[in-house]
């Protein structure tokens, strides 16, 4: 009866953002969402002869941040088994930062909107990809498509579930909707013992702990060449030091890294959006008065000798310039939704982040070892940076202890391809 329910709410919901849609500012990202969602099937039809040929291994991750943390899975998947890979996003942020890249860039065949989870059109995207394998990222559970899954019995695997305490799944509601759904997944791993016990409730029984493959990839990209010619340029002024804050995510992010900045004018700073968007640029340039310098509008030549803040206003490097950095903050610790503390601390760097931690074992574990510090306010920030401004010794000490907590998670992306591939 619940699923009836759920149904109903996907249908109506979606026929409301459409009728919303053109009062909608132009670059919003639910416009672009909808734009996407009313594309989607058409795009599918487009490629459907061509998927007819393949085998397939369909993944889907909400965002890019989750598709990172499968990227090196899907490395290996294309290079040692003759499957293609069809990757799915339900977000915006997704499908627009790997736009334009290549197969090689992207370790996926096919990129696509994640249809709608309505009866329809779950069956319409299986009919048309017809999957072998069908793997899910972190936390995304939609009831029709693991029913689906399960009555054609595709294999559905499950990588780097997280299940908290106040999951929907242990509700008596979660229960109704996905109670059956989730006995679709042929194998589960997770990073916590939490998570592991919270699924095994729920009723995803084939679970186990896995270490997480992000740290495989990030590791990887540590160690390869990149060049940034603006932004060298910029760590020249820097005279070698700067402060990377990454994945900016809203009014909480900034004011603590804009108020760091004001108070530390001798120090200069990456500001990395988490979204870019012509109202997020302008929100950041409002709150820093004047010093930063929007990266599209600055040369390799670029004059920085006044410019205390460059913002990136591109996506997809991130975890490429914190190779660049001496201390990090990673923005979303205000939210349930924490970005990636991994790629900082894989380039050995400090880090601070909001103290919404509780679903994530990462920051609690960089946190216990000294390289990560949580803040909660503007003066917490600024005590924390103080402290380690000048401080080589304990500067090295912290990347020492990063990048050995680095090494001894690497080496769960060949388990999860083995699972999958098996």
């Amino acid at each position: 009866m619940l699923l009836f329910f759920y149904n109903i709410v996907v249908v109506v919901a979606f026929a409301l953002l459409r009728m919303a849609k053109p009062f909608m500012r132009h670059d919003s990202k639910i416009r672009r969402f909808i734009y996407g969602q009313q594309r989607v099937m058409h795009r599918l039809e487009a490629i459907r002869s061509d998927l007819a040929n393949e085998r397939i291994i369909w993944v889907h991750a909400s965002s890019y941040g989750e598709y990172n943390i499968i990227r090196p899975v899907l490395q290996q998947i294309r290079e040692k088994t003759p499957y293609k890979i069809l990757f799915t996003f339900f977000s915006v942020t997704g499908i627009d930062t790997l736009a334009g890249w290549t197969i090689n860039q992207s370790q996926a065949d096919h990129i696509l909107y994640l249809p709608l989870d309505s009866r329809s059109r779950v069956r319409q995207f299986l009919d048309a990809v017809k999957p072998e394998k069908a793997v899910f990222v972190k936390s995304e559970f939609w009831p029709n498509y693991l029913h689906a899954l399960r009555q054609r019995r595709i294999p559905t695997y499950l990588v780097s579930a997280v299940v908290s305490d106040r999951s929907a799944l242990l509700r008596w509601y979660g229960h109704l909707l996905f109670g059956e759904a989730v006995k679709t997944f042929t194998h589960a791993t997770t990073l916590s013992e939490v998570s592991l016990r919270n699924m095994q409730k729920a009723g995803i029984e084939n679970a186990e702990l896995s270490g997480d493959p992000l740290f495989d990839y990030v590791a990887t990209m540590a160690q390869r060449d990149y060049s940034n010619p603006i932004v060298e340029r910029f760590l020249q002024s820097a005279g070698g030091r700067l402060f990377i804050c990454g994945s900016i995510n809203d009014a909480n992010d900034l004011e603590l890294v804009s108020h760091l900045a004001k108070k530390h004018p001798d120090t200069k700073f990456l500001f990395v959006p988490h979204e870019v968007s012509s109202r997020r640029l302008w929100t950041i340039e409002s709150h820093t008065q004047g010093r930063s310098k929007r990266y599209s509008l600055c040369t390799d030549q670029e004059d920085f000798s006044a410019t205390q803040i460059l913002i990136i206003d591109f996506v997809g490097a991130l975890s490429r310039l914190y190779r660049y950095g001496t201390w990090a903050y990673v923005g979303g610790g205000f939210t349930p939704l924490i970005h990636s503390i991994i790629e900082p601390v894989a380039y050995g760097l400090p880090v601070a982040f909001g103290p919404r931690i509780e679903k994530h074992i990462t920051p609690r574990q960089v946190a216990a070892i000294g390289v990560g510090t949580i803040v909660q306010s503007a003066d917490d920030i600024d005590q924390w940076f103080t402290a380690l401004k000048h401080a080589d010794d304990k500067l090295a000490d912290i990347r020492e202890k990063a990048m050995r907590y680095t090494r001894q998670n690497q080496g769960a992306t060949q388990h999860i391809v083995q699972l999958i591939c098996q």
